[in-house]
């Protein structure tokens, strides 16, 4: 008996977990931050991996819909609900039916999906007590299965949305995913303006408003090297000399990508040390000691065999949208040097993510960053406020989502 028992209590608590239909409540908007009266909305969403008709299916509880002779959700898709569907549409959301008479409860509401015979197929009891998250009754997010297979009664299935104002027609926690490509700024046989003077040209030639007309040209690599054993074609010849122990470089390249993402690294092959500016701020230096650089200052390693080096990420923050100027100093490590090597790539990593945007708000600004990991007494959270702006926190709450 006790067995039996056991087995029952199994596959009751199995059925209680797991989705209780094929078409099921997915995810509802009851209380929106702003605007109710126009975002209020209730999803439904296809286990099945067919196409289901809804001909003659109604919503009942605090609300009334009934869905028209033809309508369709597809296999493993979604259909939503509206109070207002014009304005879920204009935020670019297209499985959009309705409007349903009626209002969806702030306070918690039962509703119920029935098919064409009348019969209960899915339902819920949302509310803002016991385990329902209170996150979704008025702070942004939607209330969400956080297992679209998951059954609709149980509290604990449902979280406060990932995305302010919801995830209205699709998938409400998918898997992120990322993916990170590449695109090359400054190839390595990059055309250099370049001067190889010797002089000091002090600061000034490191700036956008430099005019480097003057100087020669060339692909790299430039470099003076008899060794045949760069990794590079020489493309542009260098002269070496006892009065020579600094090289002035110059290029520019187009951006117009987001400032704010931009994700910078470069690679270089040099002989022996150099300086990089980016629009005339330094943005990395190797083989050379820290501090003020002039055309007296020498290197302090020396290279026998030029070969890349890299790639080391630098900051984007002298980055600007449209032409950018790097400079780049190379410097000997002693009088007298018989070779002398350059050549850089510049990369901007671009990372693409499937995390879909918010649905009808603005960016998060305040965020949680760091918490502690013991209880009670001794808990704490830490707030980062993303912006460059103040934020009052007047009216803010903590809450359990």
């Amino acid at each position: 008996m006790k067995k039996f028992l056991s087995y029952a209590f199994l596959i009751v608590s199995t059925v209680l977990a797991r989705a209780d239909a094929v078409v099921v409540f997915n995810e509802i908007m009851y209380h929106p931050r702003t605007n109710e009266a126009a975002l209020e909305w209730v999803e439904l969403h296809n286990q099945m991996a067919v196409d289901v008709e809804l001909s003659g299916w109604s919503i009942r509880g605090g609300i009334d819909y009934d869905f028209a002779e033809g309508t369709v959700i597809p296999g493993g898709g979604f259909l939503v609900i509206a109070l207002s569907p014009t304005n879920l549409i204009a935020l670019g959301i297209t499985n959009v039916l309705g409007p349903f008479s009626g209002r969806l409860s702030n306070s918690g509401e039962e509703l119920r999906l029935r098919n064409n015979n009348g019969r209960v197929v899915n339902e819920v009891s949302y509310s803002v007590e016991d385990q329902w998250p209170v996150a979704a009754d008025g702070a942004g997010p939607s209330l969400a299965k956080f297992d679209a297979d998951s059954a609709s009664a149980v509290p604990s299935n449902w979280r406060a949305s990932a995305q302010m104002g919801g995830t209205p027609g699709v998938i409400n926690f998918p898997r992120i995913t990322y993916s990170v490509t590449t695109q090359t700024l400054l190839p390595i046989s990059q055309s250099w303006r370049f001067d190889q003077s010797g002089a000091d040209l002090g600061t000034a030639w490191r700036g956008t408003s430099f005019n480097d007309t003057s100087w020669s040209s060339g692909q790299a690599l430039l470099a003076a090297e008899d060794c045949a054993c760069l990794v590079e074609t020489i493309r542009t010849p260098l002269t070496v000399g006892a009065t020579k122990t600094n090289f002035y470089f110059r290029a520019t390249f187009n951006y117009t990508g987001s400032v704010a993402a931009a994700t910078l690294s470069l690679r270089h092959v040099v002989d022996d040390g150099l300086v990089v500016y980016l629009n005339g701020a330094e943005v990395w230096r190797m083989g050379m000691a820290t501090g003020v650089v002039n055309s007296a200052t020498f290197a302090n390693r020396g290279v026998d065999n030029a070969s890349y080096e890299g790639p080391f990420a630098i900051p984007s923050t002298s980055l600007i949208s449209g032409t950018n100027v790097l400079a780049v100093e190379v410097h000997q490590n002693a009088v007298n040097s018989t070779d002398v090597v350059f050549g850089m790539e510049l990369f901007n990593s671009i990372t693409t993510t499937n995390i879909p945007t918010q649905i009808g708000e603005a960016p998060v600004t305040l965020a949680f960053n760091e918490m502690s990991s013991v209880s009670n007494a001794q808990f704490w959270v830490e707030l980062v406020n993303q912006t460059t702006q103040p934020i009052v926190l007047d009216n803010y709450i903590l809450a359990r989502f």
